[in-house]
């Protein structure tokens, strides 16, 4: 009945949010190994799965081309144009929405569009190690590009740091070890990515290749 339901958060926001003090209590307790006090003002899950308009859950949430998300019913309101300011967004409630919503790139490039602002902070906050583990990767194909391989090794290997389970960066190190003939350690690194990930295809043939090797 209407009068014996229970008012409170979204099933969905209490399950995120518990993750997300897991992962801060870990956080915490290796950055008081290092010395290191957790920074303050981490968003919360709730808030950031809120529309951005009429700040309720992003229920049927619609995508903007400018990275914004609205929930179905303001984005029907809307006619799917951005209530944030920016030069791709209108200007309708100034400074007020851009405090309570700071993570806008303006102007937005290239490379940033199609990109859902939304979903991005949630996972990084999430899986704060991903966002690190991919720079280091991108460093280390480059130093690769460069005929560096240690310093690719080095990257790769720091970014495991971040995100042990990347079964990329296992699959990076397992083909830099094979053009160096360390066909046990190019095997070790490819099962590990075949293990974390048994659809990648690449993990299968550079651990045939190590085989053959």
């Amino acid at each position: 009945e209407e009068g014996s339901r229970r008012e409170g958060p979204h099933p969905l926001v209490t399950a995120l949010e518990a993750v997300v003090k897991d992962r801060e209590a870990s956080r915490r307790q290796q950055r008081a190994e290092k010395g290191l006090a957790l920074g303050e003002g981490h968003a919360t899950i709730n808030s950031l799965l809120s529309c951005c308009c009429c700040y309720g859950l992003l229920l049927r949430p619609h995508t903007l081309e400018c990275g914004h998300t609205l929930c179905g019913v303001c984005h029907a309101k809307l006619g799917g144009k951005c209530p944030l300011p920016g030069k791709t967004c209108r200007d309708d409630h100034g400074e007020r929405m851009r405090e309570r919503f700071p993570m806008r790139r303006e102007p937005r490039d290239k490379a940033a569009a199609g990109v859902n602002l939304t979903l991005a902070k949630v996972v990084e906050l999430v899986f704060p190690g991903e966002g690190a583990a991919v720079s280091l990767r991108q460093e280390g194909n480059q130093a690769l590009a460069r005929g560096d391989t240690e310093g690719a090794i080095a990257r790769y290997l720091e970014g495991l740091k971040e995100s042990p389970r990347s079964h990329h960066l296992h699959g990076n190190i397992a083909q830099v070890m094979l053009s160096q003939k360390k066909h046990g350690a190019a095997l070790h690194h490819a099962e590990e990515a075949a293990r974390l990930c048994p659809a990648w295809a690449k993990a299968h043939f550079r651990r045939g290749a190590a085989l053959e090797g």
